[in-house]
């Protein structure tokens, strides 16, 4: 009987390790999946390949077979060569909430001073 109690306290607190396991690697997958739709978001804007200057955007981007939608914010910095640049992602299960934030600085180029 003492054997049988042990064996169904070990088979519980392994059944309660995977399932948290499993929970934890899903929501992993997606904070990665999140994070590279926002590094691909400022890398465009970087490179100029994304909205003009001044704009905030939305859209969405296909990433590990689900559709995440995203905003961009534009910020000045108190200097007028730099723009401070905040991506924001938005989980497909969730759209009501930011799932993944981060921002990054951007250099405006200027034509040069004669």
């Amino acid at each position: 009987m003492v054997a049988l109690l042990v064996v169904a306290l070990v088979l519980g607190a392994t059944t309660s390790a995977v399932v948290s396991f499993t929970g934890n690697h899903a929501h992993l997958v997606d904070k990665t999946m999140a994070g590279w739709v926002a590094a691909n978001r400022l890398a465009e804007l970087r490179l100029g390949l994304a909205v003009g200057d001044g704009d905030d955007a939305t859209g969405t981007e296909r990433m590990g077979r689900r559709e995440w939608s995203w905003r961009i914010s534009r910020a000045g910095t108190g200097r007028p060569e730099l723009e401070r640049l905040t991506v924001q992602v938005i989980h497909p299960d969730e759209p009501d909430r930011v799932f993944f934030e981060t921002s990054g600085m951007r250099l405006i180029e200027r034509g040069p001073a004669y």
